[in-house]
């Protein structure tokens, strides 16, 4: 059979992608001075492990009080944004999004990963002033001002 096309955008890009990732956050000047400084590789392959956080884990750490109170509820005020740092195909976004709906800036390293993420937002008609994403590296990418909570992802 066919592969699917969101299949084909998920994989397609990859190979030639992570290098030119992992050189360019090298070229940038990214790698940390205690790593090795400006001799530092910067992004090793490890840094592009598939994980996944499971939604049980999610769910909890979504529920938890401070979590609540910084998103707006449970007492909190409301409004800001939430970033997701490492977005990968949006799926942390999109739950504090829409669950929220809390303004979430999805940030993530590969841009084919962000493009197929955008794809499904404009696909499923989901506000881009409510979800979005960016294809940025976390280290340099400046967080919005309004910003009321930061998701790291496992990977």
């Amino acid at each position: 059979g066919e592969a699917h096309p969101h299949a084909v955008a998920l994989w397609g890009d990859r190979a030639a992608e992570m290098p030119r990732a992992m050189l360019a956050s090298s070229a940038d000047g990214l790698a940390l001075p205690e790593d090795g400084g400006a001799d530092d590789p910067g992004y090793t392959l490890g840094a592009f492990a598939w994980g996944a956080v499971w939604l049980d884990s999610f769910a909890a750490a979504l529920a938890h009080r401070e979590t609540r109170a910084a998103l707006g509820r449970g007492g909190g005020r409301k409004g800001g944004t939430a970033v997701v740092l490492g977005a990968s195909l949006g799926y942390e976004a999109y739950a504090i999004g829409l669950s929220h709906g809390v303004r979430t800036v999805g940030v993530e390293l590969l841009c084919s990963l962000r493009d197929l993420a955008e794809q499904v937002r404009s696909d499923r008609r989901v506000a881009p002033d409510l979800v979005s994403f960016e294809c940025a590296d976390a280290l340099s990418w400046r967080l919005p001002k309004d910003t009321r909570l930061v998701y790291c992802d496992d990977t």
